[in-house]
């Protein structure tokens, strides 16, 4: 079903939402295209990922994608959102637009797909006076995790403009590696004694038998290495009295299965294993996608000799700069084990905005967000639980 309104702005661009996929797989590499062309390009953004979400995670989730054509029907801009609901105090229902792939399979960065050429005010001009006047359909928009180095914040912000009763910000934190041109940069100038601790695990596990790091090359392996993973995530976090994400989160474990051979065929998936005499102890997975190594998860033995997951990370972060990988993205977090990499912190933001309505009032009195304590979230966000 395809909804439309005219913006009748001087471009004469036009916006229109869309609620099935199937009416936008036409414009599957356009939309691949306005994501190589944007400024905040990145993995999760591309139609392979988001349609995978959708298959795999948001099953009954009703899309809301917002395109900006011209009168010729070429896309000049895309706002990828879906249809969700909260309760406020357990008792207030509220209609949320939100960003598609924002839970259950890793992904963030959510932003106005849009090419750097194109007059940013005109489009989410365009935007604004859409959603206004599609005011019956949404109370709020939320995205979280922006990063805050690609101008993204700044890109949706510019579409709250109109009729909006409140839009409030909250920083959150990501962390990355800028990988040099060689390993023996890494080693000397970042990691520094820490490249020795790796070097003696890696002694000590040498002489319990033989080390393989090896890379997935088969798409027919797939299946035993995304097990391995699974398992290892899940022993590795129980070692330490917790759940792991795949078991919280029972559709991340669908998604990351049901994606693996889209993006294996792309030439994106890279999913790495530690094995000793031929066993797996440790598996990584990322996804390499234009220069971006995306660090997504990883599994370990806890039994097994220590120094697991550092030899593999080492050996992982050696590969991608012999491949001319230019950043290992660790994506939201900054924790100490992250910084011991090298990583260096980077800010970005969540955004919640409402449009003008009474109900939106008490949203406006207090600092209330769609992930806080007062607020239930609808599905797909509130299907699983987080370690608190």
């Amino acid at each position: 079903m395809i909804h439309c309104l005219e913006a009748n702005r001087p471009m004469q661009l036009n916006a229109k939402h869309y609620t099935s996929l199937d009416d936008l797989f036409c414009y599957a590499e356009r939309w691949n295209d306005l994501v190589r062309l944007s400024e905040g390009n990145s993995i999760f953004l591309t139609w392979e990922w988001l349609s995978s979400w959708c298959a795999h995670v948001a099953h009954d989730v009703k899309l809301f994608i917002i395109l900006v054509l011209d009168e010729q029907k070429q896309i000049h801009a895309i706002l990828p959102l879906y249809q969700s609901n909260f309760l406020l105090f357990n008792a207030i229902p509220y209609n949320c637009l939100r960003p598609m792939g924002d839970c259950h399979c890793g992904g963030e960065y959510p932003d106005l797909i849009i090419s750097s050429e194109r007059a940013l005010s005109d489009v989410t001009d365009c935007i604004s006076s859409y959603l206004a006047k599609q005011n019956k359909l949404w109370d709020c928009l939320y995205f979280p995790y922006i990063s805050g180095w690609t101008n993204a914040i700044n890109r949706l912000s510019l579409i709250k403009r109109k009729s909006i009763a409140f839009s409030r910000q909250r920083e959150c934190v990501f962390s990355s590696i800028s990988l040099p041109d060689t390993m023996q940069e890494l080693n000397r100038d970042t990691l520094g004694s820490f490249s020795s601790i790796i070097r003696r695990q890696k002694k000590k596990l040498s002489q319990l038998g033989r080390i393989t790091i090896d890379l997935c090359d088969k798409e027919d392996d797939l299946p035993q290495y995304l097990e391995s993973l699974f398992i290892l995530h899940k022993k590795r976090w129980e070692s330490i009295g917790q759940e792991g994400s795949f078991v919280r989160r029972p559709l991340m474990q669908d998604f990351y299965t049901g994606f693996a051979s889209k993006a294996f065929r792309k030439g994106w998936l890279k999913i790495f294993s530690l094995k000793l005499d031929g066993s797996i102890l440790a598996v990584q997975i990322g996804y390499l996608y234009h220069g971006v190594f995306y660090q997504m998860q990883e599994g370990f033995d806890p039994n097994g000799p220590g120094g697991l997951g550092n030899i593999l990370r080492h050996s992982v972060i050696d590969w991608c700069i012999a491949n001319n990988v230019r950043e290992y993205d660790y994506l939201g977090g900054d924790e100490e084990h992250k910084l011991k990499w090298g990583a260096k912190q980077r800010t970005g933001a969540h955004l919640f905005v409402g449009r003008k309505s009474f109900k939106n009032m008490l949203l406006a009195m207090a600092d209330i967000w769609p992930s806080g304590k007062f607020i239930n979230e609808g599905p797909p966000a509130n299907l699983g639980h987080s370690h608190d």
